[in-house]
């Protein structure tokens, strides 16, 4: 993914905008600091445990020049979204890749109260079927309040299923009912 990110900066001319790194917020923060942190398409929520989700806001503070802004997008698992869906494979349509028809199917089901298992299997017309096993922790918006200002950063905001509109104050008491986008500040 990174040799495709790159491909792509150089094709746009962004390589003087932009810094690829293979990193671990869990175990350090970056040696340079930053006036953004983004953190998208989920991969909070793959950090099964709260103490790797606090080591993980910690370095990335430290990673941030004060007054920094930095943006989560955290998911809500399908199973608690749609329960019919809970243990049962879903067809999810047919797909070209490299000149080859391959047909994707998804199971999810939840582990624990916090923990979704996904599995997606890649079917291709040679018979030749592939698996990717993922687990990701759900994280509510109470939670994810507490583990930002522990790390230093104040005045979460959040928006829910990209609806900027709707930017609400992330207080302690709003229920946890789909996909969002957390914002904060680094003090």
């Amino acid at each position: 993914m990174l040799q495709l990110a790159e491909e792509k900066l150089i094709k746009n001319n962004l390589t003087e905008n932009c810094s690829l790194m293979n990193h671990n917020f869990v175990n350090q923060a970056l040696p340079q600091t930053f006036g953004l942190g983004l953190v998208t398409f989920y991969t909070f929520n793959y950090l099964l445990s709260p103490e790797d989700q606090r080591a993980f806001l910690h370095h990335v503070a430290e990673s941030l020049l004060p007054g920094a802004s930095l943006a989560l997008h955290l998911f809500y698992p399908g199973p608690l979204l749609y329960p019919e869906i809970e243990g049962k494979w879903i067809n999810k349509g047919r797909y070209q890749i490299e000149n080859q028809t391959v047909f994707l199917h998804d199971f999810r089901r939840m582990v624990d109260e916090h923990t979704e298992e996904r599995l997606q299997a890649f079917e291709y017309e040679s018979g030749r079927r592939e698996e990717i096993r993922t687990l990701r922790r759900l994280v509510k918006k109470n939670e994810i309040r507490r583990l930002l200002i522990s790390a230093g950063f104040s005045d979460p905001v959040l928006v829910n299923n990209f609806n900027w509109e709707d930017l609400t104050t992330l207080t302690p008491d709003l229920e946890t009912e789909s996909e969002f986008v957390v914002t904060a500040k680094k003090t």
